[in-house]
């Protein structure tokens, strides 16, 4: 292996890791929010295309800007797991784990992250990239 992707490895192995650059906080995203959230963020093309993007105005090699956007995928899966319930099994019979203890509700929430999007670079990039990002984001 060779070049980015020797690259790569080793900084996996010695933790010498991406850093974040940019980071948009998570918020409740509705309606037409939501669908454009959805529509410009969801499929890799478009964020090969954004992380190319902020690349370009930073004026870093590509392939050293990431997004990380959890909430598209989140998003489609949301409903799923608000149905999701446990059953318990009580002398008086059967109920929701939900409605005995709080530790359903606390693993929902532990399951979703805290932004909404993240922009991760090498560590000596970071100020370089934010201000891209701010820019195009």
């Amino acid at each position: 292996m060779e070049g980015y992707g020797k690259e790569m490895v080793l900084r996996l192995k010695y933790r010498r890791l991406f850093k974040s650059a940019y980071e948009e906080r998570r918020r409740r995203l509705e309606g037409r929010e939501r669908e454009s959230f959805l529509k410009r963020f969801r499929g890799w093309s478009s964020l090969l295309n954004l992380q190319e993007e902020i690349a370009d105005k930073a004026k870093v090699p590509r392939g050293y800007v990431l997004l990380d956007i959890p909430l598209v995928d989140l998003f489609l899966s949301e409903p799923r797991m608000e149905e999701v319930e446990i059953p318990v099994l009580l002398e008086k019979g059967k109920t929701k784990l939900s409605e005995i203890s709080p530790i359903a509700e606390a693993l929902r929430k532990t399951l979703a992250s805290r932004y909404l999007l993240r922009v991760l670079t090498l560590p000596e990039l970071v100020e370089k990239v934010r201000k891209a990002a701010l820019k195009i984001l």
